[in-house]
């Protein structure tokens, strides 16, 4: 009987247990690359443009403003990559906190 579409051969390779078993696509590769490129790259010239200042620059009017900004957007950037992490490293056949908030229809209950 030949396999049915979409169906893996379990001797080629095992099955994956959550998003960051392996093998992992280029999809989430790019995604790994790019946001920590852009948060780094943020974050630098963030750190750039406050602490260097030629002699002829005034400093900020605001800086308790910017420093406020900086610290809420690294909060929620932590937040972010840690339910990302959280998603990607959970087995989706054990329940979880986020699965109680689900409702009980049909939908979300229903064996697949």
């Amino acid at each position: 009987m030949p396999p049915q579409y979409g169906a893996v051969d379990p001797t080629q390779r095992p099955a994956r247990i959550n998003g960051c078993s392996p093998p992992m696509t280029q999809n989430q590769i790019l995604f790994l690359v790019g946001n920590s490129v852009a948060t780094a790259a943020f974050y630098l010239s963030v750190g750039g443009l406050v602490l260097s200042r030629p002699g002829d620059v005034p400093p900020l009017a605001h800086p308790e403003l910017l420093r406020g900004v900086v610290t809420l957007h690294a909060c929620l950037a932590c937040t972010g990559f840690l339910c990302w992490l959280y998603v990607e490293l959970h087995d989706p056949s054990l329940p979880s906190i986020f699965g109680d908030c689900l409702p009980t229809t049909r939908k979300w209950t229903a064996a697949k």
